[in-house]
């Protein structure tokens, strides 16, 4: 079930309750604890945050639980409003389709990690070397810039010095798994990453409904079908970062407006 949808089915059953004459007072208590157990964990985190944030009793209560359901109300709105985003905003060029990030309203203030980005890197530069690796971890960045999935950020675009812009720098580490068969060494993004003085990427994005958990019956629907599948320089990446914390919603969200727009009969079933 969507998040949408238990929110939906939570104002059902409200309703239901309120029409069979049981108080808020009776059965808050109850209700809470097992609406608290339903919530996402990504909400729930956020939830838990609005909560500590109010001056509030240790027993559940009427108050609670209305707060906790003008809460979950407000995030249905903040889904509908970043998934209409997506959709004015979604392009299909050369073959991509090409997604914005959007940033949540009211996000707490972002630095731009350069210093910290630059200080892992020199760190993870010389244990690469130190252990013999550092040409293996160059070639996969060179692979990339080839590929199209990584570029170095224009120095001067009609005057403008990109650099000295708003940019938001992504600190990197090598990930080694020597019994990989394709891939032993790959770049891991961490867009959760922040010190003491600042934010982390991810605390600014807004991250949209969670769709992955729709992934199971979605690939379940294309296996009634067969499919053949086809074979220091400051960068940009030129595809969506998995890492951030709204990739998930980006990566489905661009496969159902893919779908909308075909009609064609796999994407109808």
């Amino acid at each position: 079930m969507s998040f949408t949808d238990l929110v939906d089915q939570l104002d059902t059953y409200l309703r239901c309750l309120e029409n069979l004459g049981v108080t808020k007072e009776k059965y808050a208590c109850i209700l809470y604890p097992l609406v608290e157990a339903s919530i996402p964990e990504q909400i729930l985190i956020a939830w838990e945050r609005e909560r500590n944030s109010i001056s509030r009793n240790s027993a559940a209560n009427t108050h609670d639980l209305d707060l906790l359901i003008q809460f979950l109300r407000s995030e249905v709105d903040i889904d509908d409003d970043t998934v209409s985003f997506f959709e004015k905003t979604v392009k299909f060029n050369q073959g991509r389709y090409e997604v914005n990030l959007q940033w949540a309203e009211g996000h707490p203030k972002l630095l731009d990690l350069q210093f910290q980005s630059e200080k892992r890197l020199n760190t993870m530069i010389s244990k690469l070397i130190s252990t013999g690796k550092f040409d293996s971890y160059d070639k996969i960045l060179k692979e990339w810039e080839q590929l199209g999935i990584i570029e170095p950020v224009p120095i001067n675009i009609k005057g403008v010095n990109l650099l000295q812009q708003k940019c938001r720098y992504l600190p990197h580490r090598a990930v080694f798994k020597e019994s990989s068969l394709t891939t032993k060494i790959r770049p891991v993004f961490e867009a959760s990453a922040k010190d003491e003085n600042s934010n982390s990427i991810n605390q600014g994005l807004a991250t949209g409904p969670n769709y992955i958990e729709m992934i199971p019956s979605i690939l379940n629907k294309f296996r009634k079908n067969r499919l053949r599948v086809r074979e220091i320089k400051i960068y940009r990446h030129c595809r969506v970062v998995f890492g951030l914390s709204s990739t998930p919603f980006l990566l489905i969200a661009t496969i159902y407006h893919h779908l909308e727009k075909e009609r064609n009969d796999i994407a109808v079933k």
